[in-house]
């Protein structure tokens, strides 16, 4: 918990730059307040999005081209191929032709915060180099470099379920909480085994990457980093 003493009190999201909200709140919270958004190929981040959606239980179309061509619908509100589970989901986030837009999300940001409140980082930035990174974040916050002494994990690696079926039933169980919910979350996690993603069909991550170019291209602009790499991979 943050004391008096602490120079920041930190908030992190994964949704937060797509929100048409956050960014609002936080600054009526604190005009001064300085955002850190990590950023990573549109392409990828859509190829690793929809796995964690149907890992979570929302995502009800397994397959990843069938949701992507339901992100007009979704966009619009409606939840074709998602599970309703009371107190969550927003069909927006699986809008993915839109959600991922992380060029128009960045400039609607740049449009409310000055741009010596923003750091950009690149998420291969923090895969290849975390010390000058984690440095980096020190120099922009103006707090002391402790990156000497931290460890530097590997966290949040992809997961599915071992067994769908068990998936399947926790998903009831925590619907229609019958059992307390940190004993579903253990069996959850129990259930978990960690894998990577698995790749697009190369003819889709053309249609895919075709679709988030002019987006692309927005972003490096905006951030001012060649993102070439993200449109010819």
């Amino acid at each position: 918990m943050a004391k008096t003493s602490h120079k920041y009190l930190a908030e992190a999201s994964v949704w937060y730059l797509y929100s048409r909200s956050a960014v609002d709140r936080i600054l009526k919270f604190n005009p001064e307040a300085r955002f850190i958004v990590c950023l990573r190929n549109p392409v990828d981040m859509f190829a690793s999005l929809h796995p964690q959606q149907v890992f979570s239980g929302l995502e009800g179309e397994k397959d990843i081209e069938k949701a992507w061509n339901l992100s007009d619908a979704r966009k619009a509100g409606s939840f074709a191929g998602i599970k309703k589970i009371r107190g969550k989901g927003d069909p927006g986030h699986m809008a993915y032709q839109h959600s991922c837009l992380l060029g128009q999300q960045v400039e609607d940001l740049l449009a409310k915060v000055p741009r010596t409140h923003v750091m950009f980082l690149l998420i291969e930035d923090m895969r290849d180099a975390p010390e000058v990174v984690f440095s980096d974040i020190c120099t922009f916050l103006e707090i002391e470099n402790t990156a000497s002494s931290t460890d530097f994990q590997v966290l949040n690696t992809a997961r599915k379920p071992r067994s769908r079926k068990i998936n399947k039933r926790l998903e009831w169980l925590e619907r229609n909480r019958l059992l307390p919910k940190r004993w579903i979350e253990k069996m959850f996690k129990a259930n978990m085994s960690t894998t990577g993603n698995p790749p697009l069909r190369p003819e889709f991550r053309e249609i895919v990457r075709k679709h988030f170019r002019s987006d692309v291209e927005l972003l490096q602009n905006l951030i001012g980093r060649d993102l070439s790499r993200w449109l010819d991979d």
